[in-house]
């Protein structure tokens, strides 16, 4: 059936829905004209989470040319084992996503798939059982408006493979986390060498080593002019009479205040 309502009602009716599924895919049913706007708010945010996910999404959605995929904008794979050995054609489909998120599980997975899956990503989260340093590095190279990058893992086996930077990377003006149970000290070099630097406005470390200390400084010193937030939180295992360390850039000076040492209890409570 035809809609009489004018698009620009339209839309306002059904972003006034944005945060209810079931009333959404009801919206799809009614008319053609709503399946878009819909579905724009519907598959926002997809999350690929495990193999059966990856199933359901191909026998839903068998023609790529037909598929919501490209409505997405937040794309989270957590099996990503399962999705490159047999549904790497499925992520291709999602070329509109800004925010990527991924968990690595087995180092012989390739990243290839990923790379420049769309030049519209800005935010990047790997979460890193087991990979190879340099796979990562090349997914960020191959992103060129990327500008967060956050680095999660729980293992210590994160080597560079000898990698080799490339003549591009993207500028990373936005947010670096690190929390590396491994340390820093293989990831820190990697990102100074990136041919168009670092100039990230905030970072956020989490020290597992004593050696992270020095690395951070280094962090801090290549974004000496953008750098506005840093925070640092440590392991208490490792550090166990250094409470939390809050420092803050003013962002204006781009000049470093002094560091002031804050208990857990008023770190949270100015939280």
């Amino acid at each position: 059936m035809s809609c009489p309502l004018p698009r620009e009602i339209l839309d306002l009716i059904v972003d006034y829905l944005h945060d209810d599924p079931t009333s959404l895919g009801s919206c799809c049913l009614v008319s053609k004209s709503w399946i878009h706007p819909a579905r724009t708010h519907l598959f926002a945010a997809v999350n690929l989470q495990d193999g059966g996910c990856f199933r359901r999404w191909k026998e839903t959605f068998p023609d790529p040319t037909n598929s919501p995929a490209h409505h997405a904008r937040t794309l989270l794979i957590d099996d990503f084992n399962f999705a490159t050995a047999a549904d790497g054609c499925i992520i291709s489909t999602f070329c509109g996503i800004v925010r990527l998120h991924v968990v690595l599980y087995r180092r012989e997975i390739p990243l290839a798939p990923l790379y420049g899956l769309s030049p519209a990503i800005r935010s990047l989260r790997v979460g890193i059982d087991s990979c190879n340093l340099s796979e990562i590095f090349d997914l960020v190279c191959s992103l060129p408006l990327l500008e967060d990058l956050m680095l999660v893992s729980s293992t210590h086996d994160l080597g560079d493979g000898g990698w080799n930077a490339p003549s591009t990377s993207p500028r990373l003006t936005g947010f670096l986390k690190l929390s590396l149970s491994g340390g820093i000290r293989s990831t820190t070099p990697l990102l100074l060498s990136l041919p168009s630097g670092i100039h990230f406005t905030k970072i956020a470390v989490f020290w597992y080593d004593k050696e992270d200390v020095r690395w951070t400084m280094c962090l801090v010193s290549g974004c000496s002019s953008t750098l506005e937030f840093l925070r640092i939180t440590n392991d208490i295992s490792v550090f166990p009479s250094v409470p939390a360390r809050l420092i803050t850039y003013h962002p204006t000076q781009r000049r470093p205040v002094s560091p002031r040492l804050i208990s857990p209890r008023q770190q949270t409570s100015k939280a």
